[in-house]
């Protein structure tokens, strides 16, 4: 008997998740998107706090500011909701005010519960009338219409961590942050490359939190 529990001990599996670290990724995330200062170097962005940015980049002369906070991406603010399940595809919604509009669309990625990061790709889209003055074919003045479709797309790039909390069971202490990149266009291309014309880049700091650990039955967005 005495031989017969330290082995058994020896080959119990102990319980609890398989993620590294306790982290579970799966379940439902919200977070949101907003100007702020980020340092980058070689495609890495790093967030720094805005009355601190001076002193980084003279610390990190190989890093370059390209926040935009008072350019085109002022007063722009964007929410996200996204649902991972225990098997494939992140699915969510998006929505984004930039530039005095209202862009509707989807968040889509991955969790990856080694590195305990939440990537996905937004797109997101706000049609609208133009209207121009014109001359018909005899000369008198008319009012030209076209839809024009608008688009923002980009990527985000987030870290899951746990933070410290009273309450063990409580999910909110599992957090969102990192960058999102979105680029603005209407619908415009080069005629020589047919790439988008972008009207405004936004580097843009990415917050959110989890609020429930259980896998999406039905994903935001209807998925």
């Amino acid at each position: 008997m005495c031989m017969i529990l330290p082995l058994s001990q020896a080959f119990a599996i102990s319980g609890g998740p398989v993620y590294p670290g306790g982290t579970n990724v799966v379940g439902t995330y919200a977070g949101v998107l907003k100007p702020g200062c980020i340092a980058c170097k070689d495609g890495k962005q790093t967030i720094v706090k805005c009355k601190e940015l001076g002193d980084f980049l003279t610390e990190h002369p190989n890093y370059t500011d390209c926040s935009d906070p008072f350019g085109c991406s002022a007063n722009s603010l964007g929410v996200f909701s996204i649902g991972v399940p225990t098997t494939g595809t992140s699915t969510g919604t998006f929505v984004m005010f930039a530039q005095g509009r209202v862009f509707n669309g989807t968040v889509s990625g991955t969790a990856d519960p080694g590195t305990s990061r939440l990537r996905g790709v937004l797109s997101a889209t706000f049609n609208f009338t133009l209207s121009e003055k014109g001359k018909d074919k005899d000369g008198n003045d008319i009012i030209l219409t076209s839809e024009v479709t608008a688009m923002a797309n980009g990527n985000l790039n987030t870290k899951i961590a746990t933070t410290s909390s009273s309450t063990t069971s409580d999910v909110t202490a599992t957090r969102l942050s990192g960058t999102a990149t979105l680029d603005i266009s209407h619908g415009f291309v080069d005629p020589g490359t047919l790439e988008p014309i972008v009207t405004c880049e936004m580097n843009l700091v990415a917050n959110g939190f989890k609020q429930s650990s259980s896998a999406p039955t039905t994903l935001p967005g209807g998925g």
